[in-house]
């Protein structure tokens, strides 16, 4: 069973109900704010088109969580990255002027020779970035970080230990994050959740006897829900990230169209659903 949290667009899919299907999401659709509260529409491959014809709707078929298994698939489609960290035996900054010479010295010809284009900056006090595609590492001496898809963090690695001014010491890799831009990700929760939210949220916001909640309470554990977690969101968190934007979007037309009732003037504090 796979969570709405981990499948996406694109994504190749095998069902687990007879016939056994293969294809590529084309569409998630959800019906609540559990994980596993959705279906997807998937377009079969023309390969098993001969067993599903008579069933499908413009070549489409819409499955459950619970029929779907997930299949290898390339990650230049997923939109899934990896953030990491090379801690160099120049951590935190150990390290003299002449090794750091001879630092920037070799790096920088060996992220040239693995076609990194390399931007550096006009203060003296923020390091050269090498990127490449979805590929972008900082060349700090005493910590070479970034991120990049996950089948291409071995490379990298490989890259880094040929290094012979430096030692690499520590690996850290995060777990997998999305590289969707703000406003990819922001219409990612409008598309999937708009058939579901507005009744989802006014539930939250029932109460007995009266009494009210504090909305961003509310708001936040909604958030943690339905967040996917994004470059983005990995750093910036709070009112600018775009779930938050999203939910509070919801929650303001419901409070303009009188369907949760607010105390003060502070939308942010106490409020509950309009009985």
């Amino acid at each position: 069973m796979v969570s709405i949290l981990d499948i996406y667009t694109g994504a190749k899919v095998r069902t687990t109900e007879e016939p056994v299907i293969e294809g590529t999401v084309q569409n998630i659709v959800a019906s609540g704010v559990n994980p596993y509260d959705y279906y997807v529409t998937i377009q079969p491959d023309k390969s098993m088109m001969d067993n599903v014809a008579e069933s499908c709707l413009y070549h489409t078929l819409n499955c459950f969580p619970t029929d779907l298994n997930l299949l290898p698939c390339s990650d230049h489609v997923s939109h899934k990255v990896v953030r990491f960290k090379f801690v160099t035996n120049f951590f935190p900054c150990n390290i003299s002027t002449d090794q750091k010479s001879c630092f920037y010295e070799e790096i920088l010809i060996m992220v040239d020779l693995y076609g990194y284009t390399i931007i550096e900056s006009e203060e003296d006090c923020v390091c050269p970035e090498a990127i490449k595609e979805n590929q972008r590492i900082y060349l700090h001496f005493g910590e070479l970080s970034g991120y990049c898809r996950p089948s291409e963090l071995e490379c990298i690695e490989r890259m880094l230990s040929c290094g012979t001014t430096f030692k690499i010491e520590r690996k850290i890799v995060s777990e997998e994050l999305f590289d969707y831009t703000f406003e990819q990700e922001l219409e990612i929760y409008r598309k999937r959740y708009e058939g579901c939210i507005y009744d989802v949220m006014l539930k939250a916001f029932k109460t007995d006897k009266s009494e009210y909640v504090m909305a961003y309470k509310v708001i936040d554990q909604m958030i943690e829900k339905i967040r996917i977690k994004t470059l983005n969101n990995d750093i910036v968190k709070g009112s600018e990230e775009a779930v938050s934007v999203f939910l509070y979007e919801v929650y303001d037309r419901l409070c303009d169209e009188g369907l949760i009732e607010t105390k003060t003037e502070n939308r942010h504090l106490e409020a509950r659903r309009d009985i």
